[in-house]
């Protein structure tokens, strides 16, 4: 399973440890969404199926993906603020929620906190006027 969600990145143009620092912020935002739509797609299917290894790998690195985001991304045209803000406020507590809820290999548990991250995901979608929503069903 790790090595078709890391093929699938490769074909994206997506990596799940590179990114660079130039100066085309709005593909690599682009981009850096695409990657975290893969991985949270594959980790809510992982959620749901109760497969908790695979779960933990790709909550963890979603979440490696958001703190690329915070690096990169102080300001940006389509953020009304530093990505960082907007993790801290809508992110961080529902991902270690999750990890928490996989870690205890709690599924009913991890798919309430899995719905309440992409709840946030969406919230943040809202407040920027982005058309496109995390799913999780």
């Amino acid at each position: 399973m790790k090595r078709l969600i890391f093929l699938i990145l490769i074909v994206s143009g997506c990596s799940p440890s590179d990114q660079t620092d130039d100066d085309s912020t709005q593909k690599d935002l682009n981009e850096i969404m695409l990657e975290l739509r893969v991985l949270h797609t594959n980790a809510g299917d992982a959620i749901k199926k109760s497969d908790f290894e695979n779960a933990s790998w790709l909550v963890e690195e979603l979440d490696n993906t958001l703190n690329k985001a915070i690096k990169k991304f102080d300001s940006h045209r389509k953020l009304s603020g530093p990505f960082e803000s907007f993790y801290t406020e809508l992110l961080q507590e529902p991902i270690k929620k999750v990890r928490l809820s996989i870690e205890e290999q709690n599924a009913e548990e991890a798919i309430v906190n899995f719905r309440d991250l992409t709840s946030g995901c969406n919230a943040c979608h809202k407040k920027h006027d982005i058309k496109k929503r995390a799913k999780f069903d």
